[in-house]
């Protein structure tokens, strides 16, 4: 604190003090490394860390990490370079990248270079799902779609999709959402989003909108083998045509899916978790 305030050399003595200190915990021996790191003093900071964790294959790497969080802004790149471990440095990038300086202007450049600079594969797409999440729930869905796009996994690509559907129905910004979905490969999940996009456009009263989404939806779900998860689909498909006033669609789907239910003893099993099928 006091070398925030710019009272440097009093945070030096209280750090040199410190360290004269018989340490008996790591959460003091972090404190002084923390101030130290914040100080620029990583000499130091790297002889406390020695006490706390042995000088092997990954000290180097930890230590680079551990004094990267709190080393001057001027020193943070340097720091990072130092690590050389890909868990670690994909660790501190993560958190750059959402979190990024906050005295630059082009934070949005600086967010997507953090980003793309991560070596973990499924660390940098967390980081991908979280920005389009935080766009998709401010309302930004170009920038939250381009987020989503950046997903390597269609997995995540998917769920990414998913929230922001979500946030765009009540905002008027499904539109721009529904051709990055039809993009999307064909599966029962992409199914489900498009059935829950239709039953919130025929909860707000626009029937029409939702009768052309239950057509892809039902078509998707056909192409689904016949087991309990597509009955379930084709009946949540039915009650939403019905509240669209799509009677035709009702009846059709309702009649598939009495087609596609198990047997009614298989059925008990799978509601009670016994069977999967």
């Amino acid at each position: 604190m006091l070398f925030k305030k710019g009272n440097a050399a009093r945070a030096k003595e209280i750090a040199n003090e410190l360290r004269k200190m018989k340490m008996t915990t790591s959460n003091r021996l972090y404190y002084v490394v923390n101030l130290l790191s914040e100080m620029g003093e990583t000499a130091a900071a790297r002889e406390q860390l020695l006490l706390i964790h042995p000088q092997d294959d990954e000290f180097e790497s930890w230590a680079a990490y551990t004094m990267a969080g709190y080393v001057p802004e001027n020193l943070k790149k340097q720091a990072i370079e130092k690590i050389n471990d890909n868990f670690w440095k994909s660790k501190i990038l993560h958190s750059r990248a959402l979190y990024p300086p906050k005295d630059k202007k082009d934070k949005e450049a600086q967010m997507r270079e953090f980003a793309a600079a991560i070596p973990d594969l499924h660390q940098r797409n967390l980081v991908y799902l979280e920005l389009a999440r935080r766009d998709a729930r401010e309302g930004n869905f170009n920038a939250a779609l381009d987020w989503a796009g950046m997903l390597a996994d269609n997995n995540f690509k998917l769920l990414a999709i998913s929230e922001i559907t979500y946030h765009s129905i009540n905002r008027g910004g499904l539109h721009m959402v529904i051709p990055k979905l039809n993009a999307l490969p064909d599966s029962l999940g992409k199914a489900y989003i498009i059935i829950d996009a239709a039953n919130a456009l025929a909860q707000q009263g626009k029937p029409q909108e939702a009768t052309t989404l239950l057509n892809v939806g039902v078509s998707l779900v056909n192409a689904e083998p016949d087991k309990y998860w597509k009955a379930r689909a084709l009946m949540e498909i039915s009650r939403i045509a019905a509240v669209a006033r799509d009677e035709k669609t009702a009846a059709d789907t309702k009649s598939l899916a009495e087609q596609t239910r198990p047997p009614q003893r298989k059925r008990k099993a799978v509601m009670a978790g016994l069977y999967c099928p």
